[in-house]
């Protein structure tokens, strides 16, 4: 009875350091998305920007033609 409870404890105790690892490896891969997210906003506003710029070289075009 001694030895099963020894071995359940051992168990337990591996599967408490399984649990952590996966926790480990969420929070990093939480990490990556947030970084994920932060490349795609300041793509966003790249594209934005030279959107911006496009539409005003096209004002200066109509312009210049006219």
């Amino acid at each position: 009875m001694e030895k099963t409870l020894e071995l359940i404890l051992e168990k337990l105790g591996k599967m408490e350091a399984d649990i952590n690892g996966i926790k480990t490896e969420l929070g990093e891969a939480k990490a990556d998305i947030a970084g994920i997210k932060n490349q795609m906003n300041v793509s966003f506003m790249e594209v934005n920007e030279k959107l911006d710029r496009i539409e005003k070289n096209q004002e200066i075009n109509r312009k210049l033609l006219d």
